[in-house]
């Protein structure tokens, strides 16, 4: 999340809960404008999370990918940071 300098942060827990509160507000809103019972927006819900895990476990995978690399990219660093001599015993 990028911040301008002296800018408060809003607080993650903040955001989590409005976006709770969003998603519940659609859900609500959805069935009642589509007179939608309960019980066929739980398996419509369930195909939706199938969907939202399938990427979770994506962003999971690109996230630790990315990690990998920033530990590889920091590994090559390190020898040129030293002189390029091998410091070890």
């Amino acid at each position: 999340m990028n911040n301008p300098k002296n800018k408060p942060v809003r607080p993650f827990q903040l955001e989590y809960q409005d976006a709770k509160n969003e998603i519940i507000h659609a859900i609500n809103n959805a069935s009642k404008t589509h007179g939608i019972p309960f019980f066929l927006l739980e398996t419509l819900l369930s195909e939706l999370l199938f969907g939202v895990k399938q990427n979770a476990e994506a962003e999971r995978e690109s996230a630790l990918r990315m990690y990998e690399l920033q530990l590889a990219e920091q590994a090559t660093e390190e020898p040129k940071e030293n002189g390029g001599e091998d410091n070890g015993p």
